[in-house]
């Protein structure tokens, strides 16, 4: 018997490290806390840790949400509209991740400028199967498509209120900041009506008006995207750099809207 003991031993070193490697790949780390979620008695916090098969029994308050990280599944927004699903469905959580969440393993196909400029309308739109929203920091600044000369505006209601705001010129180039979102309150449109992107020009000595596009910003602080940053070099310190701010980028546009990777990288001061 005494033969057998080392290859034994050997046997449950590699099932134990086979479990450990499991619990691993079960684990969340939250990055983000947005409004109140819990766990049972207890409130959870930016860097605690959740399992796959607790996340059902978390509870949110109205909007609230988590951005977490899994090793299996990279990172992805979890919200009480998930943990209701979650409850329901018959299959494993494999299947559950890979069909609700699958399209978070997937790169997200971004390009920027290094002048951090638009050179075209398609800034403005976002993929909503990730996210339906558009990040805005600051500004965006955009080049016009058009080779007549063109005023652009946005245009939204609020509470029976209809604004127009236009857009500075400088330069041939067109800013969109935050403040054209401010309300006679000063508090910050919402979003939860839609906004236009509007064109005015004339033909013929007429004006002529268009709506270019729907707009649906998320607006965010410098400090939102410095703070979120900071936690995924902290909680993924083991990873490579480049691995820590692809997933970075991925939970900027899932917890916010498609960014401006210059923008951002300007920011956290990134270089590739």
């Amino acid at each position: 018997m005494t033969f057998y003991k080392p290859y034994l031993l050997v046997m449950l070193l590699f099932i134990s490290n086979c479990m450990l490697a499991q619990q691993n790949n079960d684990i969340c780390y939250i990055m983000l806390v947005s409004g109140d979620v819990s766990s049972g008695n207890n409130y959870l916090e930016k860097g605690d840790t959740v399992s796959l098969n607790r996340l059902s029994s978390l509870s949110f308050s109205n909007k609230a949400y988590l951005t977490l990280y899994n090793k299996q599944f990279g990172t992805f927004k979890f919200t009480q509209t998930l943990t209701n699903k979650l409850k329901k469905e018959s299959f494993n959580y494999s299947d559950f991740f890979s069909e609700i969440i699958g399209i978070n393993n997937d790169k997200i196909p971004l390009s920027s400028r290094g002048d951090c400029e638009c050179f075209n309308f398609s800034c403005f739109y976002s993929n909503s199967l990730i996210n339906n929203k558009i990040l805005l920091i600051d500004e965006i600044i955009f080049k016009s498509e058009r080779r007549i000369l063109t005023d652009y505006f946005v245009q939204f209601t609020d509470r029976g209120i209809t604004y127009n705001r236009f857009l500075k010129n400088i330069n041939e180039a067109y800013v969109i900041s935050k403040d054209l979102f401010k309300l006679n309150d000063s508090s910050l449109f919402s979003f939860d009506t839609t906004a236009y992107l509007c064109a005015r020009y004339q033909v013929n000595g007429n004006n002529q008006f268009e709506i270019i596009c729907d707009l649906d910003f998320s607006i965010v602080r410098v400090a939102d995207i410095e703070s979120l940053y900071k936690t995924y070099n902290q909680i993924l310190s083991g990873m490579d750099k480049k691995q820590v701010y692809e997933e970075f980028i991925n939970a900027v546009y899932k917890t916010y809207g498609k960014p401006n990777l210059c923008q951002v990288n300007k920011i956290i001061g990134y270089e590739d």
